[in-house]
Formats: C-alpha cells, sequence, structure tokens
C-alpha cells in the first residue's frame, strides 16, 4: 500500500518560485522530499523543474521590474523605495558600478542545482542531528 499524496497548493509554488526560493525550501513547505515536487511538477505540467523554476523566477522580476517603473512614473505610492532597489541589484542584476559579474544561464542553472542540494543536505544533517 502506497503513502497517500501529500496535496500540493500550486498557487503557493507559484508565489515562492517568483520570490526566488530554492525547490528545497518549496518542498520543505509541504513537508515533502524536493525529488517529490520536481517529479509532481514534471507530472503537471510536462517540463523539469528547472524550467518550471527559471518561468516562475522570470515572473517574479518581471513584477519587481513593473513595480519600480510605476514608482518611476509616479503611478504608485506602494511599495518600499529601499527594498525595490535591493531587489533590483540583487534579483534583476541592476548596478551603479562600471564593473559587471556576467554568469550565463548555463552557470546559474548549475549553481541553483548545487545550492538546492548543499540545501538538501543541511536539512539532512539537521535531521539527523535532532534524531540523535
Amino acid at each position: 500500500m502506497s503513502r497517500p499524496e501529500i496535496p500540493i497548493d500550486w498557487n503557493m509554488v507559484d508565489d515562492l518560485l517568483e520570490a526566488g526560493c530554492l525547490g528545497t525550501e518549496v518542498a520543505s513547505r509541504f513537508h515533502m522530499h524536493p525529488d517529490t515536487l520536481y517529479r509532481r511538477i514534471e507530472e503537471r505540467y510536462n517540463m523539469t523543474f528547472t524550467a518550471f523554476q527559471q518561468q516562475r523566477r522570470a515572473q517574479g522580476e518581471s513584477l519587481i521590474r513593473h513595480k519600480q517603473y510605476q514608482r518611476a512614473l509616479g503611478l504608485t505610492d506602494s511599495g518600499d523605495n529601499t527594498m525595490l532597489i535591493w531587489l533590483g541589484k540583487n534579483r534583476l542584476g541592476q548596478r551603479n558600478e562600471d564593473k559587471l559579474s556576467i554568469v550565463t544561464q548555463e552557470q546559474q542553472t548549475t549553481l541553483d542545482k548545487t545550492m538546492d542540494m548543499v540545501d538538501f543536505l543541511q536539512q539532512k544533517q539537521n535531521t539527523q542531528e535532532n534524531v540523535e
């Protein structure tokens, strides 16, 4: 007899990935292994987790850029200027300096996967330490 399938709030998955959360962080919100989340995304959306994550992250970045645009034109007073600047620099790569760090999409994907694995291994180690 197999375990009952853990329900997933797909709107929350979208929101978390748009916010830049890692796959391991999203999976932990649903108390499931990251591989289970990745498999379920592949089944539901017929694409890899990495492709889905990139798509949702790009959506989040477009929302940040749009909010900055609205603020710049005075179309809205909502939002925190400092946070919009910080998000612009950290999520959108906006800089004041002349020096730019260029990372290819392939390098970013490899880095994201590596960070997901590091997060998973840290969570696993923390769980094991709590059991002992």
